[in-house]
């Protein structure tokens, strides 16, 4: 049974941070490992420091798995999708902007 090098994906959320790590077993992806830490406070209240609690999640994650360095292939941003009923998409925009939802200029 061939086992290639693993990967880890993570997904840092509004509550928790979340990662899961795949290997590919006989030409098939098979998740080997898990992982789960649960912030403090969720990230978006107003008293909470998103940047402490990321860190201390990633902390955290790093002291129970072991993770080589050199090895990391890339990190990626964060992928929102946000459907609403607007018909065009300056009404969409309209509507998101009015219920805070920051945009780039």
């Amino acid at each position: 049974m061939p086992v290639t090098k693993g990967v880890w994906g993570v997904d840092i959320g509004q509550c928790a941070m979340k990662a899961l790590r795949l290997e590919m077993v006989d030409g098939k992806p098979v998740a080997t490992a898990f992982d789960y830490v649960e912030h403090p406070k969720i990230l978006s209240q107003p008293d909470a420091d998103p940047d402490q609690l990321i860190r201390e999640a990633l902390d955290k994650f790093l002291s129970r798995n072991e993770i080589k360095y050199d090895e990391v292939a890339s990190i990626h941003g964060m992928d929102i999708t946000i459907v609403t009923t607007a018909k065009t998409n300056d009404e969409g925009k309209a509507l998101l902007k009015h219920l805070g939802m920051p945009f780039r200029a």
